[in-house]
């Protein structure tokens, strides 16, 4: 009952388009290279705006894939000038669509972030997105370089906003030291 009430279709149907026999896409090379990214990872960020000082900030990320492997979503803390400064991200492959998807939001804005693009390369995906807040519509460009597995690089700018820049640096965070076996 709840559930059609919020999504306005009952158990029954289907989402347009689909059939009820229509099985659920499965996980591509595309969804592959998003789970690489899939860990526990140190961020450090730098943030460059016009006129000012760049500003550096560190943080922590966990990575996980969801959804049969077709989704990785990211969780990231951290602190900007002594203000939470967490962020979610979802990334996808859209099957039907051919390209990457992501959505994200941060703790500074009750606005979220809607990003699409490709990667021509297998190793940085280019995604450009679009919020909506006080002062209107805002264009951010997502740039993911995959330096190898155990670093990789975001890259977000906003053109319209003075040129702003944020590139965050992920290094895979170390393993905690596993318990020794206790002797009996």
């Amino acid at each position: 009952g709840a559930f059609a009430l919020f999504t306005g279709m009952s158990l029954s149907e289907t989402a347009p388009g689909q059939s009820p026999q229509q099985e659920r896409p499965k996980a591509t090379v595309h969804h592959q290279y998003l789970n690489v990214l899939a860990g526990e990872w140190i961020t450090k960020s730098r943030l460059v705006g016009p006129a000012q000082k760049p500003i550096e900030t560190t943080g922590k990320a966990s990575i996980r894939p969801v959804l049969g492997g077709r989704f990785v979503l990211e969780e990231r803390t951290g602190k900007l000038l002594g203000n939470d400064a967490s962020t979610v991200r979802l990334y996808g492959y859209n099957t039907s669509t051919k390209r990457f998807e992501a959505v994200m939001a941060y703790a500074g804005s009750s606005a979220l972030t809607t990003f699409s693009g490709t990667s021509t390369d297998g190793r940085t995906l280019t995604l450009s997105g679009v919020s909506t807040g006080k002062k209107g519509k805002a264009k951010t460009e997502m740039d993911i370089f995959l330096e190898n597995p155990g670093s990789f690089t975001v890259t977000l700018r906003q053109p319209d906003n003075g040129n702003l820049v944020v590139t965050t640096v992920y290094k895979r965070a170390p393993k905690a030291p596993g318990k020794a076996a206790q002797k009996k």
